[in-house]
């Protein structure tokens, strides 16, 4: 029997998610919704941004009357993204996809980190989500080791993967201090770019990393990406691979200018060429794989002196070993949140399975509780975890690797694939 002994944990800081959206369909903005929701936490505050969708969202909204809602023109994700920043009240601010979903304890252990730390921005556990499993990247750095960087460190991070690591990058899996994420996209509004739907969760997190003197993370709880036919990243057309690799080569010109001015360009020039590179390839791939080779020369022009072609060493390589959770873990961490909140030791039956116990590790770093083992009494008994063979059978190293190779980036069987397993 373990006992965890949880006090009552308040934070001194408060918390805003944003969360931006477009044509999002009800059940998964009202999955998303509820799961932000689950913390039942009075510091924290939630705002939609929503730019300029067709739908009609007020049923929905009208069974969530915390939730403030603004709706703006169709003006594309940066300004959407800039719109809810410069809306933002809390100390911290976090952004939220509208199709994804969090646990239960994922924001109040980051809140709870960056108090400890006064750190500028924490970077949290995150998981894919498809039709079929749920899944981590074990080899992810953010998720596999304990970070703690200051100062010049942090900018080191950021460049020295050089894209490989999407996880530093993008923008959901991070907190923020509220005055580095204004600082940032102030900035970004003075560079009077055109309407951007893509890679601005790399521009933004580049000008935020630029300016954090302290970067952390944890891993208590997951932000879960959800992997779908819909949403904007995967719905492809001509107009839609021009605006990808446009708005890439215009963020990549944004970093440079910003690495010239920080005198740093020199520095990380080599890294700088290869995340180009490795873009550049990607996009390649891509429309090699569709009906859009026309748009070659596009890519010549906005990646000019990169080598184009369909596989880039080293592209994969972070995600080649997958753990994945069971199928109930939403149940679990429903569990995991009942043991952080509870006002009296909780008494755990040990027999648990692997994702308990590693979140149970997590919970235990981060709010500095030890286990007691004793041998009476009641206990509470985590919900066994449930798996399909298939399920771990797909997700296996081996399998993984061959099909890397047997269906190679860019192809369209890959894309059917990876939304299904």
């Amino acid at each position: 029997i373990i006992v965890i002994k949880l006090g009552d944990i308040h934070s001194f800081w408060t918390l805003l998610m944003i969360i931006c959206m477009y044509n999002t369909g009800t059940n998964m903005l009202r999955e998303c919704l509820l799961s932000c929701l689950a913390c039942k936490r009075e510091d924290f505050e939630i705002i939609i941004v929503d730019d300029g969708s067709s739908k009609d969202y007020s049923d929905l909204l009208a069974e969530f009357g915390s939730v403030k809602y603004y709706k703006t023109q169709r003006q594309g994700t940066l300004k959407a993204r800039i719109f809810g920043a410069k809306h933002a009240t809390g100390d911290y601010v976090c952004y939220v996809d509208s199709d994804d979903t969090v646990s239960p304890i994922y924001h109040i252990a980051s809140l709870k980190r960056a108090e400890d730390t006064n750190a500028d921005i924490v970077l949290n556990d995150w998981a894919f989500r498809t039709l079929k499993s749920t899944f981590i990247c074990s080899h992810d750095e953010t998720l596999a080791t304990d970070i703690v960087a200051t100062g010049s460190e942090i900018m080191e991070r950021f460049m020295r993967q050089r894209g490989l690591q999407h996880a530093y990058y993008v923008l959901w899996n991070k907190l923020f201090r509220r005055e580095i994420l204004l600082a940032s996209v102030e900035e970004i509004e003075r560079l009077n770019l055109d309407k951007m739907s893509f890679a601005e969760d790399m521009l933004i997190s580049f000008f935020a990393f630029s300016k954090a003197r302290v970067l952390v993370n944890t891993h208590v709880g997951h932000y879960y990406y959800r992997i779908h036919d819909g949403q904007q990243t995967a719905m492809q057309s001509e107009k839609k691979y021009i605006t990808q690799i446009t708005n890439q080569a215009t963020v990549f010109d944004a970093m440079k200018n910003k690495l010239l001015e920080l005198g740093l360009f020199e520095k990380y020039e080599k890294d700088f060429a290869a995340w180009m590179q490795l873009l550049a390839c990607t996009h390649y791939a891509k429309v090699m794989g569709s009906s859009y080779k026309s748009l070659i020369p596009l890519i010549r022009e906005k990646y000019d002196g990169c080598k184009l072609k369909k596989n880039f060493k080293g592209a994969s390589k972070y995600y080649d070993y997958h753990i994945v959770f069971p199928l109930n873990y939403v149940e679990i961490d429903r569990a995991i949140y009942y043991i952080y909140s509870a006002s009296q030791p909780v008494k755990i039956n040990k027999k648990m399975g692997r994702y308990a116990k590693r979140e149970l590790c997590g919970l235990e770093k981060c709010f500095e509780k030890k286990y007691e083992i004793v041998r009476t009494g009641e206990t509470y008994t985590f919900p066994k975890e449930k798996y399909k063979k298939t399920q771990l059978l797909v997700h296996s190293h081996f399998l993984y690797k061959v099909g890397t190779i047997l269906f190679p980036q860019g192809s369209k069987l890959r894309k059917i694939l990876k939304s299904r397993l």
